[in-house]
């Protein structure tokens, strides 16, 4: 359920809080008040949807970041090099056999 801009005003302007705001206050840790009103606000299965939905993409990247290799500081160059697509090679090998008149 994407929140539009108007959904985020009208919580913004009654002081509600959105699974967004949630989200981040878990990541930083919750108080022992905020987690009280969390567990109250979580009991209404809209606002559990709406944090679920949230909580999905984050938690790839979670994994994602698990996978990273120990010890690596930058990005192996290899493989972020830009490399032509099969048709693109294709069309050059081709291009290249009818210039040089073997095609």
């Amino acid at each position: 359920m994407k929140r539009t801009d108007s959904q985020s005003r009208q919580a913004a302007a009654t002081g509600t809080v959105t699974a967004e705001q949630w989200l981040a206050r878990r990541d930083r840790g919750l108080s022992p008040a905020e987690k009280q009103e969390f567990d109250q606000w979580i009991r209404d299965p809209a606002h559990a949807r709406s944090l679920a939905e949230l909580e999905g993409p984050f938690a790839a990247l979670d994994r994602l970041a698990a996978l990273r290799p120990t010890g690596v500081t930058a990005p192996d160059a290899d493989l972020l090099e830009v490399r032509p697509r099969p048709a693109t090679a294709r069309r050059v090998r081709a291009a290249t056999w009818s210039a040089i008149g073997l095609a």
